[in-house]
């Protein structure tokens, strides 16, 4: 191990053409050697945005994408944590491939952070790819996807001119449409809407996949605690995406309880999720059972305390006027 190559040192200063004009001149075992924090020059690569210092330094030992830090930590972990360059994301997954093609190169860990970057669309390729190699992450994966309501379309608050674009924009996940592409070139907004609304078609998408995958293994523990804590936090969290897809996929979730927290309808009613009401208003019957469930433990006794609890979420009402007719209406639904 040497303290600190050239290399090392053109990468740590982001001289991105240095690095790729020393590889040239350099072995391929130099390319692997690691300095005195861990890092080889891929890591440092990783952290900015030159896809083509990393493509040099691929090219020179392909093998420079599985090694590890002292921590354990592989280039591509370092790419995602630092989410600066998706592409260089796409660089890494399509290059991290190890001597048995058809085991699966990447960790728990790694997969976790793609979701907690918003690169949806690169965990689905990879859970695509090796559709059995993370059955044991399901929770994981889920539980993740539950505490990030922004990456949904029902966490995201569009203004309207924004909430126009986004709704105008294709759902397609390949940049294929020439007339889009311009535009969001010189329209910036039209590109944050694309982005976003791609991000949220994703993580649906890795949702569904994640909970077919559960339902076809017919793994009937999967849902006891404490993983169902995953549709308490969506349902918290207003992620309409995450219960929908759970009650179609596992209809029995709708009379999950929580002791201390009540039924489905009365954790949305406690967090004023209309959107999570709205869709358990689609079963009438149930929502009513529900909301009419008396507590046996914990500081309120009924829905109706609930209901009359005043929730923080309203502070971002303008006006007590208009703070004090919302939560009226929070309070009515308790005797509907």
């Amino acid at each position: 191990m040497l303290d600190q190559t050239a290399l090392h040192v053109a990468a740590i200063g982001a001289q991105w053409k240095l690095v790729e004009k020393l590889v040239q001149l350099m072995p391929a075992n130099m390319v692997i050697e690691l300095d005195s924090k861990g890092f080889t020059c891929l890591h440092y690569v990783a952290f900015g945005k030159s896809v083509d210092a990393a493509k040099a330094l691929v090219t020179k030992n392909s093998s420079v994408t599985q090694v590890p830090d002292f921590i354990g930590f592989t280039p591509l972990y370092h790419c995602i944590t630092s989410t600066r360059c998706k592409e260089m994301a796409w660089y890494l997954v399509f290059n991290t491939i190890i001597n048995d093609r058809s085991a699966c190169p990447f960790s728990d860990d790694e997969l976790s952070c793609l979701l907690g970057a918003g690169f949806h669309d690169i965990a689905m390729y990879i859970l695509k790819r090796y559709p059995t190699a993370f059955s044991d992450s399901s929770f994981l994966m889920l539980f993740t996807l539950s505490e990030l309501p922004s990456h949904f379309q029902s966490g995201h608050n569009f203004g309207f001119w924004k909430r126009c674009i986004y709704h105008c924009v294709p759902r397609e996940l390949e940049y294929g449409n020439t007339i889009w592409n311009v535009l969001q070139t010189l329209v910036p907004s039209i590109k944050l809407a694309r982005d976003a609304k791609l991000r949220h078609v994703s993580a649906v998408r890795v949702v569904e996949f994640v909970c077919s995958q559960v339902s076809a293994n017919n793994d009937s523990q999967f849902w006891q605690s404490p993983n169902v804590g995953i549709i308490f936090n969506a349902i918290s969290s207003g992620i309409v995406e995450i219960v929908s897809i759970c009650f179609r996929l596992f209809p029995d979730l709708v009379w999950t309880h929580n002791p201390n927290e009540g039924y489905a309808a009365q954790v949305a009613i406690r967090n004023r999720q209309e959107k999570v009401f709205s869709l358990l208003c689609k079963m009438p019957s149930i929502c009513k059972m529900q909301v009419m469930h008396i507590f046996t433990s914990g500081p309120y006794t009924s829905t109706s305390h609930l209901a009359a609890r005043f929730a923080s979420q309203v502070k971002s009402i303008p006006g007590a006027a208009f703070q004090m007719q919302r939560e009226l209406q929070w309070f009515k639904v308790c005797f509907i």
